[in-house]
C-alpha cells in the first residue's frame, strides 16, 4: 500500500529500504522451508525474525531524543574504528611483548591453562580481561614472583630448559618488567584510550544537539548560498 501510495519515492526513505528488505527476506525465507533441503535452513528464519526485531528504531523519527544519539553513533563510526585499529595494534604489540617476556612462567596462583602468555591468543585474551580492570593486580604480582620456599622456580628459565624439563614450565617471574608492563598497558588503554573514545562520542554528540537546535537545517543553508 505504501508503495502504490508513495511508487518512487518510496525508495528514497532508507526505513521504507529496511522495510521492503526484511518483508522480502521473510517470503523468501518461507518459500525455502517449503521445500525439504538436505541441510537445514532454519538459521535463515531466525535472521529474519531478528531483522523484524530491528524495526523499533523507527521510533527515532519522532522521539527527536533517540535520532540525537543515534546519529551521533553514525557519525562517530569512522573516528572509533581508527581509533580501534590503533587499539588493536597495542593489543598486538603487548601480546607478543608478554610472550617474549613471561611465556615460561610457572603457572599458579591467578595464572592458569586460560590466563597466561604461553599463546598469543592467551595474551590477548589476558589483557581483554586486564582493560577491562578484573583482577590485573593480581597478575601482575603472580608474574612478579621470584624463587622462595613456597615457591619453587627455575631463574632464567629458557626455551633449553623447558626442552630438558619435559616441557614443563617453571620459570621464575621478574619484579621490574611485570610492573612496567601491567602499569603501562593500563595507563594507555584503560585510561587514555578509555577517554579518548568518550571525547569522540561526546564530541559527536554536541554537534547533533547543535545542529538539530538550529532553526534552519544545514541543506537549506547551503541552497540559500548557493542561490545567492
Amino acid at each position: 500500500m505504501k508503495i502504490i501510495a508513495y511508487r518512487r519515492n518510496y525508495f528514497r526513505d532508507a526505513w521504507n529500504k529496511f522495510d521492503f528488505t526484511v518483508v522480502i527476506l521473510t517470503w523468501l525465507v518461507l518459500i525455502i522451508l517449503q521445500f525439504e533441503l538436505p541441510f537445514d535452513v532454519s538459521i535463515l528464519g531466525m535472521i529474519a525474525r531478528t531483522l523484524r526485531i530491528g524495526r523499533v528504531f523507527r521510533l527515532s523519527k519522532r522521539v527527536q531524543a533517540i535520532q540525537v544519539i543515534l546519529m551521533t553513533l553514525v557519525e562517530a563510526i569512522p573516528s572509533i574504528s581508527a581509533l580501534g585499529i590503533l587499539l588493536g595494534l597495542l593489543f598486538f604489540l603487548y601480546s607478543i611483548i608478554g610472550m617474549s617476556q613471561f611465556c615460561f612462567m610457572k603457572l599458579g596462583g591467578e595464572l592458569n591453562y586460560h590466563v597466561n602468555f604461553q599463546s598469543f591468543i592467551n595474551g590477548v585474551l589476558l589483557l581483554m580481561r586486564n582493560a577491562t580492570g578484573e583482577a590485573w593486580d593480581t597478575i601482575m604480582y603472580d608474574y612478579m614472583r621470584e624463587r622462595s620456599i613456597t615457591f619453587q622456580c627455575v631463574p632464567n628459565f629458557d626455551y633449553y630448559d623447558w626442552l630438558n624439563q619435559d616441557k614443563e614450565m617453571n620459570g621464575c617471574g621478574n619484579p621490574t618488567i611485570s610492573i612496567v608492563f601491567f602499569y603501562s598497558f593500563n595507563v594507555v588503554v584503560s585510561q587514555i584510550f578509555l577517554n579518548l573514545f568518550i571525547a569522540i562520542i561526546i564530541d559527536s554528540f554536541m554537534s547533533q544537539s547543535n545542529a538539530y537546535d538550529m532553526p534552519v537545517n544545514q541543506g537549506d543553508i547551503d541552497d540559500f548560498i548557493d542561490c545567492w
